[in-house]
């Protein structure tokens, strides 16, 4: 998962350590499987996910064995192997 803000949906709390305003992606890496799936759901619940491996930095680049499908804001957008995320300074705005 690459992301800008803790929350996924659902009260979910799969980053907990983002913050909108902090110019930095975070990026989790999970392990496929039952197990690691179910842990980290209930942590993204309760505590907020502490499963897998986390990163944070300005630029992620993801390349896979595999094409798998890219998800932005719930819909499935394409599928590929090799996936490039970046910063954009001042893209998002938000209103209070």
């Amino acid at each position: 998962m690459i992301m800008k803000q803790p929350y996924y949906g659902y009260g979910l709390k799969v980053m907990p350590g983002a913050q909108l305003d902090d110019r930095k992606l975070h990026v989790r890496v999970l392990q496929t499987g039952l197990m690691s799936s179910l842990l980290g759901g209930v942590t993204s619940l309760t505590v907020g996910n502490r499963v897998g491996l986390y990163r944070t930095g300005e630029q992620v680049s993801v390349v896979l064995e595999r094409p798998l499908p890219m998800q932005t804001d719930g819909d499935v957008a394409w599928e590929a192997k090799e996936f490039h995320f970046r910063v954009l300074p001042g893209a998002l705005r938000m209103k209070a």
